[in-house]
C-alpha cells in the first residue's frame, strides 16, 4: 500500500510525540532550540487529573477515542494509553509566520521496543508515508503528511526513554541527540529564558512571547492599531489553570507605567466588547449565557509596568453551561 490518508499520517506523527516521563514544572527544557522566540506548553496529565475534567469530560473523551478503531489498534500496538502516559507537550518556534521553524517536545511514558517495531512496519508497508534515516547510532523518522500546509516532511527523534522531539529539519533532531549525550549544552535566548522562569509551571497551559516577536507578526505590520499596542509591550504571557474551576491569566509587561495604564484600558474595552457579543450569541445558544457574567467579572489591573487580566470560570458556571 503506497497511499496513506492525511488523518492516518497525522495520527502516526502525533503518537511519535506523546510519550515520555515527567519533567519538573517551570524548568527551561534543555531540548528547546537556541533560536526559539516563543514557547508554549500543555500539561496534559495535569488537565486530565483535574477535578473538573474528571467529573465532566474524561469518560466522554475515552468513549470518543473508542469510536476510532484504527487509532485504538495503533495505540494498543505501542502499549500507549494517552489518558495515563502523556505528561506534556511543549511547542517552540523561531517565529509566528507560516514559514517559521516549529519544534515540539513530548513528555510521557514510552515503550521503546514497541515504538520501533511499529515504525519499521509502517516504513516497510508505506514507504511514502514514513522513512527511517540512520545518523550514526541514531534513527530519525521522516513523516510525510499528505495535504498538509506545506510539502515539507516532519522529522521525529526518539531521544531516549524520556524524550521525543519533532521538527521540520533533521538538524534540530540531531542537536537534541547531542544534548541528551552531553555533547552540547542547551541554551535559549535570555529574554525567553527569563519569561519561562517567571512562569508558574504548574499551570495547565502557559505561553510566553517576547514583544519583539509580536512586532514581526504580519498583523502587527499591516494593522496600525495592533502595531501601536505591540510597541507598548515588552512581553506577553498567558496561563490557564484547570482544577475545580478554570482560571485564565494574561500578563503583559509594558515599556512604561503610562503604557501599562493604556494597555489595561484597551483590555477592558476588548473584554466589554466580548461581553456584548457573547450576550447576543447567548440569545441563540443558551449554553453561552453563564459566560456573560464571567466576562463581566473579569479584572484588568496594573502594578508598575505590568498589566494582568484575570478571568475565572467557576464549577457552577461550567455545570450550567453543560446542561442540555
Amino acid at each position: 500500500m503506497r497511499s496513506f490518508r492525511r488523518g492516518q499520517r497525522w495520527l502516526l506523527a502525533g503518537i511519535m510525540l506523546v510519550l515520555v516521563l515527567p519533567v519538573r514544572a517551570a524548568d527551561v527544557d534543555k531540548y528547546l532550540p537556541g533560536d526559539a522566540e516563543f514557547v508554549a506548553q500543555i500539561n496534559f496529565k495535569q488537565i486530565l487529573d483535574s477535578p473538573v475534567v474528571k467529573k465532566h469530560a474524561l469518560d466522554k473523551l475515552k468513549e470518543k477515542l473508542k469510536q476510532h478503531d484504527e487509532a485504538v489498534k495503533i495505540l494498543d500496538s505501542l502499549g500507549f494509553d494517552p489518558f495515563k502516559d502523556l505528561t506534556s507537550i511543549t511547542l517552540a518556534g523561531n517565529g509566528l509566520e507560516t514559514d517559521s521553524k516549529p519544534f515540539i517536545i513530548a513528555h510521557g511514558i514510552f515503550d521503546l521496543a514497541k515504538f520501533e517495531a511499529k515504525a519499521e512496519e509502517v516504513a516497510k508497508n508505506m514507504p511514502d508515508a514514513l522513512k527511517i534515516h540512520k545518523e550514526g547510532d541514531h534513527k530519525i523518522y521522516e513523516v510525510k503528511v499528505e495535504g498538509g500546509h506545506s510539502d515539507e516532511p516532519a522529522f521525529v527523534g526518539l531521544i531516549d526513554r524520556t524524550t521525543i522531539v519533532m521538527a521540520n529539519t533533521k538538524d534540530y533532531i540531531l542537536e537534541s541527540f547531542a544534548r541528551a549525550e552531553g555533547k552540547k549544552k542547551g541554551t535559549v535566548k535570555k529574554e525567553v529564558q527569563d519569561l519561562i522562569e517567571k512562569t508558574d509551571g504548574k499551570q495547565s497551559v502557559w505561553v510566553v512571547i517576547p514583544a519583539n516577536l509580536l512586532g514581526k507578526n504580519p498583523l502587527a505590520q499591516q494593522d496600525e492599531e495592533t502595531k501601536k499596542l505591540v510597541d507598548k509591550m515588552d512581553s506577553f504571557s498567558l496561563g490557564l489553570s484547570v482544577e475545580k474551576d478554570v482560571k485564565l491569566a494574561i500578563t503583559i509587561a509594558s515599556k512604561s507605567t503610562e503604557n501599562a495604564k493604556q494597555l489595561a484600558d484597551d483590555l477592558k474595552n476588548k473584554v466589554e466588547q466580548g461581553k456584548n457579543a457573547l450576550t447576543l450569541f447567548a440569545g441563540q445558544i443558551p449554553q453561552l449565557a453563564p459566560f456573560v457574567d464571567v466576562l463581566g467579572n473579569a479584572k484588568a489591573d496594573t502594578e508598575g509596568k505590568t498589566v494582568t487580566l484575570k478571568i475565572e470560570v467557576s464549577e457552577e458556571v461550567i455545570e450550567k453551561a453543560l446542561k442540555p
